[in-house]
């Protein structure tokens, strides 16, 4: 299994404590590629996570080390069916929401994303 991408989010530790930091770590996350982020792991309907994904901050523990949230995330997949030439199987994206758990560590900045 590849090792995961290292993620540094530091505008989003920096605004901790700020009106703005819901939405900055909001934007951090959106500009990060699709692949940094367990997305897959969020299907329930489909099998396949395209790489256009949406967040929304629903959760920010700034009183621990490391920074606990929770964040919304939305998506869509495909269900690619089985390819046969006579699949009646839909290629178009279905929606998906998922949810995850972000660390951010207070020094070096750098962010872990699980399932909750």
């Amino acid at each position: 299994m590849p090792e995961a991408p290292t993620i540094h989010l530091p505008r989003s530790r920096d605004a901790l404590g700020t009106p703005r930091a819901a939405a900055i770590l909001k934007q951090e996350i959106e500009a990060l590629p699709a692949a940094c982020l367990p997305l897959q792991a969020l299907l329930t309907r489909t099998a396949c996570a395209l790489d256009d994904f949406g967040v929304t901050v629903l959760a920010i523990e700034e009183n621990t080390d490391p920074i606990r949230l929770r964040i919304g995330v939305f998506l869509q997949g495909l269900d690619p069916g089985c390819s046969c030439a006579d699949d009646p199987t839909p290629l178009e994206p279905i929606p998906e929401y998922g949810e995850l758990e972000v660390e951010i560590d207070r020094n070096t900045a750098q962010a872990h994303f699980r399932l909750p």
